[in-house]
């Protein structure tokens, strides 16, 4: 398995609770290993399975844990 990482531009978070709302969102998303946001620079690296997810799978669930991405 080659995993893949990708850095997603988070809007919207404004404290600790958001970043986990986020880590916890993408890591759901069948085939992520790992997802870290950084709150001050407004990012997520995630590193997932290409062959279960996707970068649109990234951002949909960005988007509904509520924040644009």
């Amino acid at each position: 398995m080659a995993l893949q990482t990708a850095t997603l531009s988070i809007r919207g978070m404004h404290c600790s609770a958001c970043v986990k709302r986020v880590e916890r969102a993408l890591g759901q998303i069948p085939g992520v290993t790992s997802a870290k946001v950084n709150l001050i620079a407004g990012r997520a690296k995630v590193s997932y399975d290409p062959a279960q997810a996707n970068e649109d799978a990234l951002r949909e669930a960005v988007r509904g844990a509520g924040f644009g991405a």
